[in-house]
C-alpha cells in the first residue's frame, strides 16, 4: 500500500474516533466527565412527566422530609422545578406487575390514600425482580437505576406519620414512617 493511502487511512481513523466521541457525549447530560455519575432525564410518553434518571438517582437514603427537600432544591441535567411525586404519579412508572400498575386493583391512589386503601393487591408481585427494567425492576427499561423503595409525597391520610412508598424490586405499594429511613427509601424526582 502506498504511503499516501496509509496517511489517508490513519486520518480517516482519527476523524472517525473524534466523531464517535462527539456523538457519545451529545446525550442529555449535565456535561459530567466519565468518572462522575451521569445526569439524564426520561419523559414518560404515557403521562408526559419528566423523571430524574441516571446512575446516581437512588444513591442516597432520605427521610420523607429530606426527600421532599432534595427534590425541591434539585438541579438535574440543567433542569429545575423538580418535586417528589404523588403516589399515583409514582405508580404510573410500575410496569409488569398488573396488581399495582396504574388502573390495577391496588386501592392506593391520589383519590384513596388512607390505610384502608392498602389491600392485598398492593403487596406487589410474588416474583422479585421479574419486571422489564434494569436488574428486573418493575419499571420502564429506560430508567437507569437500581430497584429500591421510593418515597411519594402522599401521606397516609389516617396515619400522617407515614407516607406511601413504591418498591420497584417487587412492585409493591406500602406505607413507610416519615422519620425513618427503613427500606432504604430514596427519592426519584419528577417535573411536569
Amino acid at each position: 500500500m502506498k504511503r499516501s493511502n496509509w496517511v489517508l487511512l490513519i486520518l480517516l481513523a482519527v476523524v472517525s474516533l473524534a466523531l464517535a466521541v462527539a456523538c457519545g457525549s451529545s446525550s442529555s447530560t449535565s456535561g459530567a466527565s466519565s468518572s462522575q455519575p451521569v445526569e439524564s432525564v426520561w419523559t414518560d410518553p404515557t403521562t408526559g412527566l419528566m423523571w430524574q434518571n441516571g446512575s446516581a438517582v437512588g444513591s442516597n437514603v432520605y427521610t420523607w422530609a429530606g426527600a421532599k427537600d432534595y427534590c425541591t432544591e434539585l438541579t438535574w441535567a440543567r433542569y429545575n422545578g423538580w418535586r417528589l411525586p404523588a403516589i399515583s404519579e409514582l405508580r404510573s412508572l410500575i410496569r409488569g406487575c398488573a396488581a399495582t400498575e396504574t388502573g390495577g386493583p391496588c386501592g392506593v391512589t391520589d383519590l384513596c390514600w388512607a390505610s384502608s386503601c392498602d389491600d392485598a393487591a398492593c403487596h406487589g408481585c410474588s416474583e422479585e425482580t421479574g419486571g422489564p427494567g434494569l436488574s428486573g425492576a418493575y419499571w420502564p427499561p429506560q430508567i437507569a437505576d437500581i430497584p429500591n423503595y421510593y418515597w411519594s409525597s402522599t401521606t397516609v391520610a389516617d396515619y400522617e406519620i407515614y407516607a406511601w412508598i413504591v418498591g420497584f424490586g417487587d412492585g409493591d405499594v406500602e406505607p413507610n414512617g416519615l422519620h425513618g429511613v427503613s427500606y432504604g427509601s430514596v427519592a426519584l424526582c419528577v417535573r411536569p
